[in-house]
């Protein structure tokens, strides 16, 4: 999402309401979707079938390859590691120039951006509950 967001210059909380089945998107956010994802128009508009087409398949597959190889370039422990991970991740950017930037993947759950809230701030404590775990 936050890929997405990059691309088509939308913020993450808008493109995830016009992700909802329920939302009726205008021509330009359509156009936005395709310019970040870079997927013919017909794929975002046409009902979905059982499978992915091959080249959404593709881009996934690719992504998901990009992320594993930043994520051995950040683990890498040896000088010898680091180089050849850097040299994947530089290949597979030259194959695909969209994936410089694609982050390795996330240890613990999804990072938020600095504008967004996590689970604790929107969970609703009592007063008494607080007062309880006090005099414990």
């Amino acid at each position: 999402m936050r890929t997405a967001a990059r691309r088509s210059g939308v913020d993450v909380r808008t493109l995830r309401r016009q992700e909802r089945e329920t939302s009726d998107l205008r021509l330009s956010d359509l156009h936005n979707w395709q310019k970040a994802l870079d997927v013919p128009i017909a794929e975002l508009v046409e009902e979905p079938g059982a499978h992915l087409s091959k080249s959404v398949m593709e881009r996934a597959q690719m992504v998901r390859l990009m992320k594993t190889a930043a994520q051995i370039l950040e683990k890498a422990e040896s000088e010898g590691m680091n180089c050849m991970a850097q040299v994947m991740v530089n290949q597979l950017v030259d194959m695909m120039p969209e994936l410089e930037g694609v982050s390795a993947w996330h240890e613990f759950g999804q990072r938020r951006s600095l504008d967004e809230y996590g689970q604790a701030a929107e969970r609703c404590l009592s007063h008494e509950s607080l007062v309880q775990s006090c005099r414990e």
